[in-house]
């Protein structure tokens, strides 16, 4: 499965990526992160991608409906990755362009502790 809803784990919600990631995919991983994403709170995405390959050329990729919903209850998007993906990463998105603040780490724990130093207690 290229996106996996892992679950929310100490106020973040975490996902995975893997190989080839299609536009239906996306859209389905979306609408399964969606109801983690609390509307009551402020909290974090953690993005991991592991044997990631890009995305599937030809396709749709350019609604924003998921950051219109997401982008008021999300801080901070921390994407770990492979580094030779990370400018396209930040690209897809949309880092400097919404209200949460994007960073790409090669390692998990960096991630997570960027994402923890600025998640409400």
């Amino acid at each position: 499965m290229p996106f996996e809803v892992i679950g929310r784990d100490a106020g973040l919600v975490v996902i995975r990526i893997r190989g080839r990631l299609s536009y239906a995919e996306w859209e389905a991983g979306q609408r399964a992160a969606q109801p983690l994403v609390a509307p009551e709170q402020v909290q974090g995405l953690l993005v991991l991608t592991e044997a990631f390959e890009g995305w599937e050329r030809g396709e749709a990729w350019g609604s924003l409906e998921y950051v219109q919903l997401s982008d008021a209850h999300l801080s901070r998007i921390a994407i770990v990755g492979d580094p030779a993906w990370r400018e396209d990463m930040l690209g897809f998105s949309l880092a400097g362009m919404r209200k949460a603040a994007v960073e790409f780490f090669t390692d998990e724990a960096q991630a997570r502790a960027w994402l923890a130093g600025h998640l409400p207690d």
